[in-house]
């Protein structure tokens, strides 16, 4: 990685490839479309910024550009949302833009025409339902409010893994038709990639957001709060993959008749689990 600033990162495979592109001729459709990703993360970085979210660097990478947070993860889903909402809009607002003044100029040029077709392609991919993609974001965050963040992590696990087989056999496909369009290929690598280095970042995260539970309330005096009802014999694990990082849980335990029993806070789940190894039942808390 050569470092240019502070933020700004280039992969040294970018090298060789503006190289194979100068000399072939392609430089032209290169420069364009780098232009159409940085215009992307341009948009993700003002929305990060404008959302007081951290940045921590832009790489330059050889299919496009990165841009990488401070945080491992955004806590509130709805900037989570936006921020990666933010590139897709972007390159059908340049996609738009250029057909209308296409249009304007009864005239379109290969070079335009280009343009348009990498929006178009560069929008398509990024709302793929699969991590780190801007769609798979989007779902995510969706998710979290409705199932948690461990449910959600679990589920954006599965379902990247099975879009990155997608990618592949339709890339495979692609490759027979069009005899060396890797393109798909190198998107289906991305994807396996990501899924493979994410794992054990995400139980990082998951692990850390139980044992850090308290600091919840600690860094914010006020802040959203979910009651969950729970039966005495639903195991704990299932309680903690209810638990999502905005918000702080409040659990009515329920008898067999149905009424409550107790109140407990999702501080005290957290004490019982990392005190008492053997604990199973809600009930038991």
């Amino acid at each position: 990685m050569i470092k240019i600033t502070k933020f700004l990162y280039v992969n040294w495979l970018v090298i060789p490839l503006i190289l194979v592109s100068y000399f072939s001729g392609a430089i032209h459709t290169l420069l364009i479309s780098y232009c159409v990703v940085a215009v992307h993360e341009i948009c993700h970085l003002l929305g990060a910024v404008f959302l007081k979210v951290r940045i921590k660097s832009i790489i330059i990478m050889p299919f496009g550009m990165t841009l990488r947070l401070s945080d491992s993860l955004i806590k509130s889903p709805a900037k989570e949302a936006l921020i990666a909402f933010l590139g897709p809009a972007s390159n059908v607002f340049m996609a738009v833009l250029c057909a209308l003044y296409c249009l304007c100029r009864h005239e379109i040029l290969p070079m335009q025409a280009f343009f348009i077709s990498v929006n178009a392609v560069i929008f398509a991919l990024n709302l793929l339902p699969a991590m780190p993609l801007d769609g798979g974001r989007i779902l995510r965050a969706i998710l979290v409010e409705k199932i948690g963040f461990i449910g959600a992590v679990s589920v954006m696990k599965k379902l990247t893994t099975i879009i990155c087989a997608l990618v592949f056999i339709l890339g495979f496909f692609v490759l027979i038709l069009s005899r060396m369009n890797l393109s798909l290929i190198i998107v289906g690598a991305f994807l396996l990639i990501f899924v493979i280095s994410d794992r054990k970042n995400n139980e990082f995260i998951i692990m850390k957001e139980i044992l850090y539970s308290k600091d919840k309330l600690k860094n914010n005096e006020t802040m959203k709060t979910k009651l969950l009802a729970s039966g005495e014999d639903v195991s704990v694990f299932t309680l903690l993959n209810k638990f999502d990082y905005s918000s702080f849980h409040i659990i009515g335990v329920l008898d067999n008749e149905k009424r409550i029993k107790k109140f407990v806070t999702e501080c005290e789940i957290v004490d019982a689990v990392t005190k008492k190894s053997s604990l199973k039942r809600v009930g038991d808390v």
